[in-house]
């Protein structure tokens, strides 16, 4: 994928920069929304970035209608990862207000899902009082 977007951006630096300028500023808007900052629509950030990644070409034919299909529901998704051209690969960080609703949906579309919580502490810079 990163090859792929390489040889776009040789083709068209100017687009795919822009592309990239625009992915930066919603990644640093969903950092303010992860430490409580600011408050952001999280499914419009997901969808805007969802369009951004199918701009770059790194979104299947087939993951683009599922997202399609949860956006319909509800939803919004994006691809995670590296991306994936192939109708399989890669998976989809999908988010709805009503997750019981939503499972309920996956199941009975036949999807493999598992619940994930946002938010959670990682990486921490301590400083040394010594």
């Amino acid at each position: 994928m990163v090859a792929k977007v390489g040889q776009k951006y040789l083709g068209s630096p100017r687009k795919i920069e822009n592309i990239f300028q625009e992915m930066e500023k919603l990644t640093r808007g969903f950092l303010r929304f992860l430490l409580k900052e600011e408050s952001i629509n999280l499914k419009d950030l997901l969808k805007t970035n969802q369009r951004l990644l199918e701009k770059l070409g790194v979104v299947s034919q087939k993951t683009k209608i599922l997202v399609r299909q949860i956006e319909k529901f509800g939803g919004a998704a994006k691809i995670s990862g590296a991306g994936g051209i192939k109708d399989t690969s890669g998976i989809l960080l999908a988010y709805h207000s009503d997750p019981e609703a939503f499972l309920g949906w996956a199941r009975r579309e036949g999807l493999n899902i598992f619940k994930v919580k946002l938010g959670e502490e990682g990486v921490r810079i301590e400083e040394d009082n010594i």
